[in-house]
């Protein structure tokens, strides 16, 4: 199910950029990357439930969508957030 709403933020993403040059800073990329693999990890590792895996699906689209619209220090914590529940969710706290 994460790689659905991982395809479906692409595509999102794609949707909004269609016919923008739009690009992404180098700090918003590499926090991207970050929360993708996470958020992938976690899904496969089947330690997160699928509505809190949906959140931070949706979280990561915002995140994107903010580095796009060049609202950097918005989109870094919105990616500090995703990251930080991640870690959370590995060490098994609530």
């Amino acid at each position: 199910m994460h790689h659905m709403l991982l395809i479906a933020g692409y595509t999102a993403v794609a949707a909004v950029s269609a016919g923008q040059a739009q690009t992404m800073s180098a700090a918003c990329g590499a926090r991207d990357l970050q929360a993708v693999a996470f958020i992938e990890q976690r899904g496969e590792a089947g330690d997160m439930s699928a509505a809190a895996l949906g959140e931070l699906g949706l979280m990561h689209l915002q995140a994107r969508l903010s580095c796009i619209a060049g609202e950097e220090a918005s989109a870094l914590a919105l990616y500090d957030d995703i990251l930080s529940a991640v870690s959370t969710a590995q060490r098994g706290e609530p």
